[in-house]
């Protein structure tokens, strides 16, 4: 293994400002204190789905449409006021 070259094909690693640690422990922070309340709330109220993200992105993309028109069907049967 060697400094900036990759394991796999050899080629030169190019590194970003966004992959530096202090970078990616200060978007960690930003999630904590903004998104998790988000998305905490969202999923107490029933109202949070996830998705495999690991997944190819074509399969996520299919995953998230069928949310999206399970959603709009159920809306359709039983309409919420908001």
């Amino acid at each position: 293994r060697y400094d900036e070259i990759c394991d796999v094909d050899g080629s030169k690693l190019v590194t970003r400002n966004d992959d530096r640690e202090d970078v990616i422990v200060e978007r960690l922070a930003a999630y904590d204190a903004q998104t998790r309340p988000v998305a905490d709330y969202y999923e107490h109220k029933g109202r949070l789905v996830s998705v495999n993200g690991d997944l190819p992105a074509d399969e996520v993309t299919k995953q998230v449409f069928e949310v999206i028109e399970n959603h709009r069907v159920a809306e359709a049967r039983n309409p919420v006021s908001r």
